[in-house]
């Protein structure tokens, strides 16, 4: 188990990559951080730095590099020989008698850590030089103070301290204090000048030099690496070569890693002239292989004692879990400060694999191309950092973007559902990838991970925990009773839920806290009657279970009294369920579905002396964050309040479903990305304050009411409120920033409001008369000033330099209130909504009319899952039974699946008519959602054929949902006016081959009797014209075209004079010459009619 890899020759081990980088990711890395890099030429040419194609690697292991010129690295040999100089070195510059040695390791036995270890802090966060410090001080572990085997009680050890530079400069104090390292190594620079200010900070009584004033803790570790290879340098040959021969034997074959660098150190440096040969590893017994401090994030950091014993365990059980062999490249994903980080070092070096590292900033920026220049095989990291590889391209085929790729170990926190559904196979049948996704646990306290199984995203969505997996090999899992803590207690039957308790190989009679004493009942020794050992248990704090169907564990929180459970308002509850009921959506993840929320940190706040309160702090998708207007670059990095919006009423809405009422948060915030502590999990200390942030910047908030807007806006924004019969939660959007489409205006609802102002303007009565028989109004108050104003309030500032009058004729007024016919009712469909839910589908359905009108589509789609009614409120009543135009305005109002129509949102559509949207009801107008579907006009600026294929879409959809294609609104227009009017020829060939093909069936869509194609497709409207007329009238000529394609007639018959319209009794031909006579389109349009009619006749 404990052995390095079999035959280092025999499988060129020697001359393959040991540590491997990019340069082309080094690149942008500057001397920003004060002059500490740990990429510089200097260091990169001093560990001997080697292209890839000058290692003589064996061909396997170099195909999946071959194409990268950039790739460096340092081969193994290069890597073992400098570690075993420096260890030489640091002996010899240290450690050399036997005085300063017992100076040095302090006698504490009783803080936890016996008066042998000395131990050896190491502040080098990244770069090259780590995992050679790494193995330095490991291979000090075996022996550092030169003593003679047959002397072997009083052997020195070294101890490795990972300490991160730029971290808190009060937690580094403390780690400093607590562990009085005998030697912190560091890189030249700003870090070296921290440490050496931290060490001023100790106290003069615990000062490690007090008798040796001449050295200074904080070496210079680069300087250590130039003696080292300065040294190299004078090696005879013909030692070097012996003892390289001998470690290809049987003998040299059964060291540890260990063993080997301390073996080259000793025969290669040592003082003897003949070779020595190796008989066993150096001292046998067990020994503190390292100590982890904690993040603290409930008080000062506790220093996590781990052995070698359980180290190696972990070392050969992690790279059996994970599939490691020397044909891998693994990722040093985690920072120094997070134990992985040595693990993940060593295990590699154990598997004879190659290690790829990169700068941290690349890691946390460009964590993508990171991964795909180093072709890395391996990873093991947080959800968080993982995460970031792909929140630029959440899809399912994220996979295929990294093919190298064969194992993903996610820990430290729970596996987001979207990133289960990315990576992970479905089940174990399928075997079409390589590539498997698995799931971590463990404790730091008990060295690393304990846990490990892969993740299916077909199984089945519960409400008990996540599974972690299998314990490793040695390792085992109880269940105990939480709320027994005096004694380990199991609970009675397989799924019970208790706290996990871990035993096994790598737990200890030397595992607990440094300095700790009155934790040590976290670490519990109990002896079986049926073994003579003694077995170590750790009390995590994690509440879990044993999944009776596949024996895995699961985690489900923390227990009450440990961190991440909170009191509020006499109410325990778990931070991390209140995050889980911000981030998760109803039901299953579907990654077609866009997500609202792709992470979260729930905090308590206590700000101020004030009540205590929580807070959420939102990791909002990139769709949302685009509705909500928070891409623009000059806000990038700004924290927004989620305040009094559609997001925050679904987000309150989520957590009052889903948590008791005193755990819902009383504040959303949503921020650019989580704050990380050093070890890569999410760190709460870090989250902005509230008063800090500012509220989400969205135009309509930022500007001021329309009403109260130049001279013009009052009597523009009554108008448009009157004309689309605006709903409360819509008025307060109607801003000087909105434009008539966002409101849900069309082209007929631009009529009447233009039409409106052009009677006050005129201080006559207000009717259908106005602008003559042909309904043409002049200049200010043509229609397609109103359609083709970018706001309302470009509208209000070009009738102002007009002159619009602006004094109010109540002639011209007409209130619907005072009308007898706007208060009687008509007999409704269908019941309304009882009174005991009425407040709370009121709520539901504002925010969901406030986000359709916004075009917030994602949210819209998620308040339709949390039970939105999109009918709310709805009449139920039919247009044809109402008394007169007054009254259909006062009943009927524009709702979410009329909005979503006009603005052919197809994705919305879909969500509203699978919820049950009504689409027999008609707009404040009497236009049914099929018709404005087909029927708005196209933004000229936008991709227009894009936008027809989502309007067919959208009529596509309600056709489906049993919408007839013989629909006529108020004005008897048919869908094909509709589609004629906005030019989308698309929608007019699909229609009239739908007719055509039920019509030939002998059935219409839900209609009760079926007329001729001939007399759908020549309709008249109220005004006595067919969808030619319309066509024609607005200059559509692919339309006109493909009408007159599909039979429709070029000159329809003349209505009886008798038969009576407020507008011209026109032929298309002479539309067509009044309009647009003498104009291109003019001459196309009165060509394909001519050509028509000669056919016809």
């Amino acid at each position: 188990m404990t052995r390095f890899v079999d035959g280092i020759s025999s499988y060129g081990l020697w001359d393959r990559p040991a540590v491997l980088w990019d340069d082309s990711l080094l690149e942008s890395r500057t001397s920003s951080n004060g002059g500490c890099c740990y990429w510089t030429l200097e260091i990169l040419e001093l560990l001997k730095r080697e292209s890839l194609e000058e290692l003589p690697s064996t061909t396997a292991s170099k195909g999946n590099y071959a194409q990268n010129e950039k790739l460096f690295g340092i081969s193994y040999k290069t890597l073992f020989l400098l570690a075993a100089a420096m260890s030489h070195q640091i002996q010899q510059e240290y450690f050399q008698n036997d005085d300063r040695i017992q100076t040095l390791s302090q006698k504490d036995t009783e803080n936890g850590v016996e008066s042998r270890a000395v131990r050896i802090a190491t502040a080098i966060p990244e770069g090259p030089l780590l995992p050679l410090a790494v193995l330095v001080v490991h291979a000090l572990n075996v022996d550092l103070g030169r003593r003679k085997r047959s002397n072997g009680a009083s052997q020195q050890y070294a101890v490795f301290i990972p300490i991160e530079p730029s971290e808190a400069k009060e937690r580094n104090i403390h780690i400093l204090q607590d562990a009085r390292p005998a030697l912190i190594l560091a890189v030249p620079g700003m870090d070296m000048d921290r440490m050496k200010e931290l060490e001023q900070h100790m106290d003069k009584e615990s000062d490690i030099l007090e008798h040796a004033t001449d050295r200074n803790a904080v070496i210079d570790f680069v300087a250590i690496a130039k003696k080292a290879k300065q040294s190299l340098e004078m090696l005879e040959t013909r030692r070097l070569d012996a003892v390289l021969d001998y470690l290809s034997t049987k003998e040299g074959q059964s060291m540890t890693l260990q063993d080997y660098v301390i073996f080259m150190s000793r025969q290669l440096f040592g003082s003897t002239s003949e070779l020595e040969y190796y008989s066993g590893p150096l001292p046998t017994q067990n020994r503190v292989s390292h100590v982890v401090y904690t993040s603290g994030t409930t008080g000062r950091p506790k220093g996590c004692v781990s052995s070698i014993n359980s180290l190696r365990w972990y070392l050969s059980a992690k790279n059996k879990a994970h599939d490691i062999s020397s044909r891998s490249t693994v990722l040093l994903a985690s920072s120094l400060s997070f134990d992985p980080c040595l693990s993940d070092i060593l295990a590699t070096f154990h598997a004879g694999a190659t290690l790829a590292i990169a700068p941290r900033r690349s890691l946390l920026s460009d964590l993508r191309n990171v991964l795909k220049r180093l072709r890395v095989t391996h990873v093991l990291c947080t959800p968080t950092l993982w995460s970031l590889a792909t929140v630029h391209d959440p899809n399912d085929s994220v996979r295929e973007c990294f093919p190298y790729l064969e194992r993903v170990a996610l820990g430290g926190e729970p596996i987001p559902k979207r990133l289960v559904q990315m990576w992970a196979r479905e089940s174990p049948e399928q075997n079409d990838t390589k590539f498997r996704l698995l799931a971590t646990y463990g404790v730091t306290e008990a060295c690393v991970y304990q846990t490990c199984g892969e993740v299916f995203s077909g199984a089945s969505a519960t409400n008990n925990g996540q599974s972690v997996g299998l314990p490793l090999e040695g390792t085992g899992i109880r269940i105990c009773k939480e709320e027994i803590q005096d004694a380990l207690v199991d609970v009675e039957t397989i799924g019970q839920i208790g706290e996990v308790v871990i035993y096994g190989k790598q737990v200890d009679e030397l595992t607990g806290y440094l300095n700790r004493l009155e934790l040590k009942g976290k670490f519990v020794a109990e002896q079986y009657p049926q073994e003579k050992d003694i077995t170590y248990h750790y009390r995590s704090g994690d509440r879990g279970m044993i999944d009776p169907l596949d024996g895995s564990l699961k985690i489900l929180g923390r227990i009450v009294g440990e961190e991440g459970m909170i009191k509020i308002n006499g109410v325990r509850v778990e931070l991390g369920e209140i995050e889980s009921a911000v981030v998760d959506t109803i039901g299953e993840v579907k990654l077609s579905e866009p997500s609202i929320v792709l992470d979260c940190l729930a905090v308590l706040s206590r700000e101020n002396d004030c009540q205590p309160s929580i807070l959420a702090y939102c990791i909002l998708s990139t769709n949302v964050c685009q509705e909500l207007g928070l891409v623009d670059p000059r806000i990038r990095g700004t924290s927004f309040i989620i305040n009094g919006n559609p997001l925050w009423t679904l987000l309150r809405w989520r957590c009052t479903n889903r948590l008791k009422a005193a755990c819902v948060p009383t504040a959303f915030v949503a921020i650019p990305c989580l704050p990380l502590s050093p070890t890569g999990k999410r760190d709460r200390s870090k989250l902005p304050k509230l008063e800090t942030c500012q509220v989400i910047p969205t135009d309509l908030q930022m500007t001021e009411p329309l009403k109260a807007y130049g001279s013009s806006g009052e009597i523009v924004s009554n108008t448009i409120n009157e004309v689309l019969n605006l709903q409360p939660c819509q008025q307060q959007l109607l801003t000087k920033s909105a434009s008539f489409a966002m409101m849900g205006g069309d082209s007929l609802s631009a009529t009447l409001v233009a039409r409106t102002l052009y009677a006050h303007h005129l201080q006559v009565e207000n009717s259908r008369f106005l602008g003559g028989e042909r309904g043409q109004l002049p200049e200010p108050f043509t229609v397609v000033n109103l359609i083709n104003a970018r706001s309302l309030g470009d509208y209000v500032d070009m009738l102002d330099k007009k002159g619009f009058c602006t004094t109010v004729n109540p002639t011209s007024q007409k209130k619907l209130e005072n009308s007898p016919e706007s208060s009687q009712a008509c007999e409704p469909e269908s019941s309304q909504a009882s009174e005991t839910t009425c407040s709370e589908g009121e709520a539901l359905y504002e925010a969901l009319l406030q986000a359709t009108t916004l075009g917030q589509t994602t949210i819209a789609i998620e308040l339709l899952k949390i039970g939105a009614d999109p009918n709310f409120g709805a009449h139920g009543g039919r247009i044809g039974k109402t008394s007169g135009r007054l009254q259909q305005r006062a009943i009927f109002k524009a709702n979410p699946l009329h909005l979503a129509c006009t603005k052919g949102d197809h994705r919305l559509v879909h969500a509203l008519l699978q919820s049950g949207a009504n689409f027999k009801s008609p707009n404040t107008n009497g236009v049914f959602p099929i018709h404005l579907a087909a029927g708005t006009f196209l933004n000229e600026a936008a991709d227009a054929k894009a936008e027809s294929w989502r309007r067919l879409e959208c009529v596509k959809m309600l056709l489906d949902a049993g919408c007839p294609l013989l629909m006529r609104d108020a004005n008897k227009q048919s869908i094909l006016h509709a589609a004629a009017r906005a030019g989308h020829s698309s929608i007019i060939e699909f229609c009239i081959e739908e007719y055509y093909a039920q019509f030939e069936q002998g059935e219409s869509r839900k209609t009760s009797a079926s007329i001729p194609p001939s007399h759908f497709i020549n309709w008249y409207d109220h005004w006595y014209r067919t969808a030619v007329h319309w066509a024609t009238l607005n200059g559509r000529v692919q339309a006109l075209r493909v009408l007159l394609e599909r039979g429709c007639n070029p000159s329809p018959t003349q209505p009886n004079p008798n038969k009576y319209t407020s507008m011209a009794k026109e032929t298309p031909l002479e539309i067509c010459q009044r309009v647009h006579g003498g104009t291109g389109i003019g001459f196309e349009m009165e060509r394909l009619l001519l050509q028509a009619i000669e056919q016809q006749s």
